[in-house]
């Protein structure tokens, strides 16, 4: 379906390009800073499609090593996280600094711990270049849980400054640079993506006494609107490419905005267990749910949507891809390169790791694997994490490497690319840090 009598506010539109020109006036010349290297990642999945794909960077091919570990540090999310549309990424590297999900600074190249803060509780989000700081703004949900979330006007998106504050006498507001559509945009405010100056979230308005929202796009200098959709959502998972937001909520819809205006162009009807979980080049990703196969015992899918026609391309089952009788398989991690999905597919058999079609869903390899559930992609090779690491080639699934921490830890936790190495997480005890022998 088309929207074509859509009542967008082009006054708001308007509005906030003003205001994010008067933010920017006069700082650097208009050009956001940090300026982009191959270490950066401004939020879970690399980019605003949270494809899980990174180009650039150089992780170990052939023999990886321990470059370094830092230990006693939280950057852990939840295996059953994995298909929930949440965006909790255990940590963001940004100019050479790890930040972990409760405020640990840890330096990249050398792993040392610069800060423990404690500032930011599960719900920090990412990185954002701005055009008015040199150093950029962490976007996050919660800072100083104790008096900030879940005060009157309910919890709120910040942004917040990176080097934020160390001693026990501190207060983590003082890190604060803005809260999101100050003073009274909404009462509950995040963010879904996170793409360069600008943050796209979801706002539960007060102002009309309702209990939907709408979705948001946010100025990452000021943290003033730019637009809000007049389409209301309950929303649940954002991602966006060059074009268009992809949209899901517990309404069953995913809907496809224009990216610069929040106009919406098309709407797609998904089963109330599908989530959104990536999007790139025009095509949004659904699977379903690991919660509602376990609670329904329905078969899983994996779904691409055209976002120009707003119609499905392909839909595929474990079935169609595996040679397993498994009653009740699941889908792990999943990532979106230029030409292939690569997604991981936990049986009570084994765990596989395969290669999809972008064009058709069509299997181009499958490969029996050792680690399972977490998996990140680049143009040369399949990262996967769970009981040890590996490493296959991605165009044939061949295995280049294994590899497990030189104590009795298990990784656990979202694996990250950042430069030269692969951050590996230990459930919550430890970093680790691999890099080419």
């Amino acid at each position: 379906m088309t929207f074509e009598g859509a009542n967008i506010s082009r006054r708001a539109v308007l509005g906030g390009a003003g205001l994010a020109m008067t933010a920017g006036a006069g700082c650097l010349a208009g050009a956001l800073s940090p300026s982009a290297r191959a270490s950066d990642w401004p939020q879970q999945g690399y980019d605003a499609g949270h494809t899980n794909y990174k180009p650039t960077g150089s992780p170990p091919l052939d023999r990886p090593r321990l470059a370094w570990q830092a230990g006693a540090v939280r950057v852990t999310a939840r295996d059953d996280d994995i298909g929930t549309g949440l965006r909790q990424p255990g940590m963001i590297v940004a100019d050479g600094t790890i930040v972990t999900k409760r405020g640990t600074a840890i330096g990249l190249d050398t792993g040392d711990i610069r800060t423990r803060s404690g500032c930011f509780q599960d719900g920090r989000i990412g990185f954002a270049r701005t055009e008015s700081y040199t150093d950029g703004i962490i976007v996050s949900s919660t800072l100083d849980a104790g008096r900030q979330f879940g005060g009157p006007d309910g919890a709120r998106l910040y942004g917040v400054r990176p080097s934020i504050p160390t001693g026990v006498g501190d207060r983590c507001e003082n890190a604060r640079r803005w809260i999101a559509g100050s003073p009274r945009d909404g009462s509950y405010q995040y963010t879904g993506t996170v793409d360069d100056g600008t943050v796209f979230g979801a706002v539960w308005p007060t102002e009309f006494g309702e209990s939907r929202g709408a979705v948001v796009a946010f100025d990452a200098d000021d943290g003033s609107r730019q637009w809000r959709t007049d389409v209301t959502l309950d929303v649940e998972s954002v991602c966006a490419d060059d074009e268009r937001l992809f949209v899901t909520g517990s309404d069953g819809d995913l809907t496809i905005f224009e990216r610069g205006s929040g106009f919406p162009k098309q709407g797609f009807a998904i089963d109330e267990t599908d989530v959104l979980v990536a999007a790139r080049e025009g095509t949004a990703y659904l699977r379903t749910s690991n919660r509602a196969i376990e609670r329904q015992e329905v078969m899983p899918t994996l779904s691409a949507v055209d976002g120009s026609a707003g119609e499905l391309s392909w839909r595929v089952t474990p079935a169609d891809l595996l040679e397993s009788d498994d009653a009740r398989p699941s889908f792990g991690g999943f990532a979106v390169g230029p030409d292939s999905v690569y997604v991981l597919i936990e049986t009570r058999g084994g765990d596989y790791c395969v290669s999809l079609s972008t064009t058709d869903g069509s299997v181009q390899w499958s490969r029996s694997v050792s680690a399972a559930p977490w998996l990140v992609a680049t143009d040369t090779s399949v990262y996967l994490s769970g009981g040890s690491v590996a490493c296959l080639d991605s165009a044939t699934g061949e295995e280049r490497w294994t590899w497990s921490p030189p104590d009795d830890y298990i990784p656990g936790g979202p694996i990250v690319i950042a430069n030269d190495r692969l951050l590996v997480p230990i459930d919550g005890r430890a970093l680790y840090a691999l890099e080419e022998r």
